[in-house]
């Protein structure tokens, strides 16, 4: 349910809305189930990725004192896996194959909400569908490098980030699916149609790692088709779309004497004056450096273990009040957060954070690899692989492990693996069955 910033209520802000109701009536149907069919609970090796990086965030928890803030991450971090696993105990095999068609619905619906919001903005009316900056209280149209736009389509999720990535994973889960199945009906390429116009609307740079993805799509769907030029071209793309991605996050070129700077300062540069001047064009740096510089801060002072799950806005407000970094206008110290999922952790959690995250991506790397070998689920397979790949190419610049949406598609993917695990017993020789 893409629906993630309806409200704003006291104490808990914006971190309960709609998924979290759902989340509760399945919680307590889900329960009695489990109870009832306790000879049925099955493991998963995904289980072992969520529990770690659950337990050390409760760990760097302790060990940092266990204040009010932390307690309330920590809250957040224990509904995600509780998220988790009353989803992969109550999703059922059958529902399991209609997976791609669900996942694609409600991109499509959230899709539409952002077009609808963009198309309004457009006409000179306001609504939250939109996400756009401000200036001194003032709306703010201005952006580096696309230059003057309406704003940024986010629907109802928090921001146009994450409707970039529900958008992103859909377009990648329904593409593999047809191309398995061979069905590019009308209806599919208008479902995919509506999620690649709404995903555009966003004006992301996550539209790198979309370009990233669909190459990889292709790639694994043509399977032994491709020969090994083609293969390494194919990484070489990759690889060079990688470096793009990571370029325009830490730095934008800008026309000398671009009337805008000062605005744009404000609002996306770490300060108004190049780092380095290329023609008719100067650097800026980005403030993505200002939020890695201060992860890296954290880490030094903490070293090792972190400063504690949620302490990174505090740590900012503190050297902000030092006077070590510089707060854009309007910007509440309070509310930051950072901006690397990787480095964001290895502030926080420390070094166990990260190796926490590394586990979970490589359990979830070598169940993509165990599907794969079924030929019933190789569609599936390739979505999940592309989407999780393109979910870590995505984390180098977002924090993506409060995504409500990534824990659902890890605890649908933890299902789809264990159905894969009992085919290969019952067909000890059961590649591509």
């Amino acid at each position: 349910m893409p629906i993630h910033a309806l409200w704003d209520l006291p104490l808990v802000g914006k971190k309960f809305q709609p998924p979290e109701i759902v989340f509760l009536l399945l919680f307590f149907v889900a329960v009695p189930y489990i109870l009832r069919n306790r000879q049925r609970l099955w493991f998963s090796p995904v289980d072992i990725g969520v529990l770690v990086w659950l337990g050390v965030n409760i760990f760097s928890g302790l060990l940092s004192g266990l204040s009010v803030p932390i307690a309330f991450e920590l809250i957040g971090t224990l509904y995600l896996t509780l998220l988790y696993f009353t989803i992969r105990l109550t999703v059922s095999e059958q529902w399991l194959k209609k997976f791609p068609d669900f996942m694609a619905l409600t991109a499509t619906i959230a899709a539409l909400l952002g077009i609808t919001g963009w198309c309004l903005k457009a006409a000179g009316i306001q609504t939250v569908l939109v996400d756009f900056q401000t200036l001194n209280g003032m709306p703010h149209n201005v952006y580096p490098i696309l230059g003057n736009i309406v704003g940024r389509a986010k629907a109802l999720t928090a921001g146009n980030n994450l409707l970039a990535h529900i958008l992103m994973v859909g377009i990648f889960i329904k593409v593999a699916d047809c191309w398995h199945k061979k069905e590019f009906s009308r209806i599919n390429l208008l479902s995919l149609g509506i999620m690649l116009i709404g995903f555009l609307l966003t004006f992301s740079k996550a539209g790198i790692i979309l370009l990233i993805g669909l190459v990889l799509v292709w790639y694994f769907s043509t399977g032994q088709g491709v020969k090994l030029y083609g293969r390494i071209l194919t990484w070489v793309v990759v690889f060079v779309l990688f470096l793009l991605y990571n370029l325009i996050t830490f730095f934008h070129p800008v026309r000398n004497n671009d009337p805008n700077i000062k605005a744009l300062t404000g609002i996306f540069y770490a300060r108004d004056t190049p780092i380095a001047t290329v023609g008719s064009f100067d650097i800026m740096l980005t403030k993505y450096w200002i939020h890695n510089r201060v992860s890296l801060m954290a880490f030094e002072e903490s070293f090792l273990l972190g400063i504690g799950p949620g302490e990174y806005r505090f740590f900012f407000q503190r050297l902000g009040m030092e006077g070590l970094v510089v707060f854009r206008p309007g910007e509440k110290a309070s509310q930051a957060r950072p901006h690397s999922t990787y480095l964001g952790a290895l502030a926080q959690l420390g070094v166990p954070g990260v190796l926490a995250i590394l586990l979970l991506w490589g359990l979830l790397g070598y169940g993509c690899y165990q599907i794969f070998q079924v030929k019933e689920f190789r569609g599936m397979a390739i979505g999940f692989s592309v989407s999780f790949f393109s979910t870590a190419i995505s984390a180098t610049a977002i924090d993506i492990m409060n995504f409500r949406h990534l824990w659902w598609l890890i605890a649908i993917f933890a299902v789809l693996w264990h159905s894969v695990r009992l085919q290969r017993t019952q067909y000890p020789l059961g590649i591509d069955q």
